[in-house]
């Protein structure tokens, strides 16, 4: 294209009919609903919590449900309204304010998985740790901000995806191994009583106080026990969820990835592609 004298290279321009444009938006339509309502409850929920801002996990989930529910707010309305027009009809800054809005979200809520993973491991993996929570905490939020700021830039897009991928499947690897170490010692059965003893060669008060001693080493070998059955139990949930997550985020930004990284070299990608990208984004 010839502009001012200079010759500037341009994409070529990808038809998409009306009726698939339609179903589009329907289908934004719903996924924003979907969206908007699930992040609002969840954040009126955790903000109703007492103990809300003084754990660092639930923060962190905080953070994700308010990106999506920007994403719902800042992204969805003018790509469904374009969609049933046909066209773009915000202009030229909405239409930069969209792009910047929804790709910003989009790093920080992935980045946020990755920092939950990174918490996780090291409250599961690394109880015996020197740091405290408190110190835990002030870490994870100060290199949750530090990704944000180097990951989020446009050129790093593959390069973050692959990063976030495989820095969330290492760290749900190994806590993956310590819950099931922790369920191997919940099925370790109490000690038992069942201790042969001379009887005969101990006096009355030491026979006493061997007993007491037993029973309470008994007593707390049964609280362990059960302990770890509840510890498993809850971080077996846990695991699922989080789990969960990192599926979610491979089907979602995987499409993507690919797709970003093959448009550098093919730029004339099919009308299906571009669709793709839109229900993506």
């Amino acid at each position: 294209m010839e502009e001012g004298g200079s010759s500037l290279s341009t994409r070529p321009v990808v038809e998409v009919s009306q009726e698939v444009l339609t179903i589009t938006g329907i289908f934004l339509t719903i996924v924003a609903i979907v969206s908007t309502l699930g992040n609002g409850s969840f954040i009126a929920v955790l903000l109703r919590s007492r103990g809300f801002r003084r754990d660092a996990h639930l923060i962190l989930l905080m953070s994700m449900a308010t990106c999506d529910l920007g994403i719902s707010i800042f992204g969805y309305p003018f790509n469904i309204v374009s969609c049933f027009a046909g066209t773009w009809v915000f202009g030229d800054f909405f239409c930069q304010m969209y792009a910047f809005m929804c790709f910003t979200l989009a790093m920080i809520s992935a980045n946020t998985l990755v920092v939950i993973s990174i918490f996780r491991y090291i409250i599961i993996c690394k109880p015996q740790s020197s740091m405290t929570r408190a110190t835990v905490d002030s870490a994870i939020q100060s290199r949750k901000y530090t990704c944000y700021l180097l990951f989020s830039s446009p050129a790093a897009t593959i390069f973050c995806y692959v990063v976030h991928l495989s820095v969330m499947s290492v760290c749900y690897h190994k806590i993956y191994k310590r819950v099931s170490q922790l369920k191997l010692d919940s099925l370790t059965p109490p000690l038992s009583s069942d201790t042969e003893n001379n009887e005969e060669e101990k006096s009355c008060l030491t026979r006493i106080c061997f007993d007491a001693a037993l029973n309470f080493e008994i007593d707390q070998s049964n609280i362990n026990h059960h302990r770890n059955q509840r510890t498993y139990k809850i971080e077996i949930q846990v695991l699922k969820l989080n789990l969960l997550m990192v599926l979610t985020f491979f089907v979602i930004w995987s499409p993507y990835a690919v797709m970003s990284f093959v448009s550098i070299y093919h730029p004339d990608l099919p009308a299906f592609w571009f669709c793709a990208f839109l229900i993506h984004q």
